[in-house]
């Protein structure tokens, strides 16, 4: 004979797995992916990371779903890369994905450190000691909670334009409260472009020397002023000196480059360039001028002083066509330079 039994829960959404893709990106296809000097990485993958560690969990349930994940990351790359000369950067959200319920990509543990933001920032970045690694980067609201691994970490945070800092330790199992109060104010720290070279533009000015399209003359005192970006380049060169007899020769040209950079405390680089320009022949006689043409190669290192300072060494060996009256119109012309870089 059949008899009621006690009732009982089933949980379908736990019971029953999500099968399918997702695929997310971290900029549309005609957007650079940007990385972040400050986090050492990309800010796409750190806001992720940031999400799935808490600062996604908009339920407040303890999980990380996928959409509260992806809608994290967009919201936050979106936001700190729409005031960068290249940004704004869009991740993409693509998925064919079946069963019920939303897709957990984390929990939770209440095992770990706990940080518990300060309120009235901006942004605040969470980077752990020792190793250096920023950990999580998320905007601080009423009761925003981070789950950490214990141990310590400093506490960047923005607001209108100004950064302030402060080193904090947390035990496993605690509950860490950072307060405004344990902040200081100190620099900002640089974007850039993934590979290493800055994605700022920066102006250069720098001093040095050039060979003469004639043998008769010097060296020539040469200075250039140029703008850099992450691939390219524009620069105006001017150089001068005694020229042929009793009279001056001066050289100015106007370049535009592609390059390759690398590196971060000792940077360097090395492109091609094409210039357009004139060679200015003065003395007794008066002035005669000749157009020309220069390619060559160019390479440069540089060493930051500061965020936006820097100290930069740049070399050139250009082919220059110069129509002179018809005589000797090639030259080879090495040029090298010292200077200071102004990143903008």
């Amino acid at each position: 004979m059949a008899r009621r039994a006690p009732a009982f829960q089933i949980r379908l959404t736990e019971d029953l797995a999500s099968s399918g893709e997702a695929l997310l990106t971290s900029s549309a296809a005609d957007e650079i992916a940007l990385e972040s000097r400050e986090i050492g990485g990309s800010f796409f993958t750190h806001h992720l990371v940031s999400g799935l560690r808490g600062a996604a969990d908009s339920s407040g349930d303890g999980r990380v779903t996928l959409s509260e994940a992806y809608h994290y990351a967009f919201t936050h790359t979106v936001s700190t890369t729409s005031g960068i000369v290249l940004g704004a950067q869009h991740p993409t959200y693509g998925y064919r994905l079946s069963g019920r319920g939303d897709l957990v990509l984390s929990e939770l543990s209440t095992h770990e450190a706990t940080l518990e933001l300060p309120q009235g920032f901006d942004r605040v970045l969470v980077v752990q000691r020792g190793r250096d690694e920023a950990l999580a980067e998320l905007a601080s609201a009423p009761g925003t909670r981070l789950v950490v691994p214990p141990g310590e970490y400093t506490i960047r945070a923005w607001r209108g334009g100004r950064v302030v800092a402060g080193q904090i330790s947390v035990r496993a199992g605690e509950l860490r409260a950072v307060r405004s109060g344990e902040l200081v104010e100190t620099a900002p720290v640089a974007v850039r472009g993934k590979g290493g070279s800055p994605a700022a533009p920066a102006l250069v000015l720098t001093l040095g020397s050039s060979a003469a399209p004639t043998s008769a003359a010097g060296p020539l005192v040469s200075g250039r002023l140029g703008l850099r970006g992450r691939y390219l380049s524009l620069s105006a060169d001017f150089a001068t000196g005694d020229g042929d007899y009793v009279g001056r020769e001066s050289l100015a040209f106007l370049d535009a480059g592609l390059r390759m950079g690398w590196g971060e405390r000792l940077q360097a680089w090395i492109g091609v360039e094409l210039g357009v320009g004139a060679l200015i022949e003065s003395g007794y006689w008066g002035y005669h001028w000749s157009e020309g043409l220069a390619v060559g190669p160019w390479i440069g290192a540089g060493i930051p002083l500061s965020q936006t300072l820097g100290v930069v060494l740049e070399g050139r060996l250009a082919v220059t066509w110069i129509d002179r009256d018809g005589t000797e119109p090639w030259h080879l012309l090495p040029a090298l330079w010292l200077g200071l870089q102004y990143r903008l």
